[in-house]
């Protein structure tokens, strides 16, 4: 007789319709659990304005007071609130916070049949330093999500990271034991991906796309250095993410079309029908969806060698890395990438093929549903 238990999830995310960033992605993946995995009964939770008639579809209790950085802090708050009122309607056994932070309150005051899963997507708490302080508002902000990150890994039954670096970088930071915490991959939908036919021509404008909300870290400055070292080449680079840029040294080379933020489906526009090279030479990175989304369409990806990247290219087999803040040897990968055609082509052939076998919406799913099934199988918390 087949085992009709069905696991109940409840699946917390800040941002569901509005998909602008890695975790929204994921929640629009998590939505579709049930086309895939017929053993989980998801619902899911959204600070977002929601129709709520949709009866796997709930919105956290509007908030009324301060917002910035005092209604941030209050946010754990309210998810456990609303978590609470939604256990009379919804007995669900896991409950999942796909930003990890927010999962604090819950997984202190949550009763023990609930089992706690946060998700950590990056290393921008981890990564803060004690010992290297700004001693301004922004370093403050940053330290005071630090502290709250790791008393929200400590208390969750489960930690879910998007690379091995990740992980590595967890355990290292909060002295987290290995079994606790584990590794599922970011995945993205590939049904509806056209694919890039372009050909770069090097003796013509060569096209440089660069996705990140966060210039800084995502090394835009030595990109722009990088590609005033070859001034043997004429440059379009289209930045699209961030919303106010720094001050820009504008190059002979070089035509600069900024966009600030643009929908997942003018990225996919640009990838498939107006991209000769992807470069985000990020400083950070804890994966790099991004560059899965510019593998799949076909597009040769310069990068660097840091982080989740050297996982999401196969160890930069299907990709040239670079050397993080080193504009000079940025400079030279991107030559590499532009003079060898029969490289390029092997790459981008080559990385489509990994990123299907690794990062498909069904694989992610099914490794994700193995996760949830095993953590509710485990101890209950004490």
């Amino acid at each position: 007789m087949l085992n009709s238990f069905r696991l109940k999830v409840l699946f917390c995310t800040s941002k569901f319709n509005v998909v602008d960033h890695g975790p929204a992605k994921f929640a629009q993946l998590v939505s579709e659990m049930a086309d895939y995995e017929n053993s989980i009964d998801l619902r899911i939770l959204t600070e977002e304005k929601v129709d709520t008639s949709n009866n796997w579809l709930f919105q956290l209790n509007p908030y009324k007071g301060p917002f910035g950085f005092f209604g941030m802090l209050l946010k754990p708050w309210r998810y456990y609130r609303t978590a609470r009122i939604l256990r009379d309607k919804f007995s669900f056994d896991v409950i999942v916070f796909n930003h990890g932070m927010v999962s604090i309150v819950s997984s202190i005051f949550l009763d023990n049949k609930v089992k706690v899963v946060a998700m950590v997507n990056d290393d921008n708490s981890s990564s803060l330093s004690l010992f290297k302080p700004g001693f301004n508002r922004r370093w403050v902000r940053y330290y005071i999500f630090r502290i709250i990150e790791r008393l929200a890994v400590k208390y969750s039954d489960l930690i879910i990271v998007n690379s091995d670096y990740l992980k590595n970088e967890l355990i290292r930071a909060y002295k987290l034991k290995p079994g606790k915490i584990v590794k599922l991959y970011k995945g993205i939908d590939m049904e509806n991906i056209v694919p890039s036919n372009r050909e770069l021509n090097s003796s013509g404008i060569i096209n440089i796309l660069f996705v990140k909300s966060d210039f800084k870290r995502g090394g835009l400055e030595i990109l722009l250095k990088s590609l005033g070292i070859l001034k043997e080449y004429e440059f379009r680079l289209t930045i699209i993410g961030p919303q106010v840029l720094p001050k820009l040294n504008y190059l002979d080379n070089l035509k600069l079309d900024f966009r600030g933020k643009q929908s997942q489906q003018e990225i996919y526009k640009l990838l498939s029908e107006d991209t000769d090279i992807f470069c985000v030479p990020s400083l950070r990175e804890g994966l790099g969806v991004a560059n899965i989304e510019a593998m799949i369409h076909g597009v040769p990806i310069v990068s660097t060698d840091v982080g989740g990247i050297p996982e999401v290219t196969s160890n930069g087999e299907f990709a040239w890395l670079a050397t993080p803040n080193d504009p000079v040897d940025l400079s030279e990968k991107l030559r590499m990438c532009i003079e060898n055609k029969k490289e390029r082509k092997m790459n981008t052939s080559d990385g489509k093929q990994f990123v299907e076998k690794n990062f498909s919406k069904q694989i992610v799913l099914k490794n994700f549903n193995k996760i949830l099934q095993d953590i509710n199988a485990g101890q209950k918390k004490t």
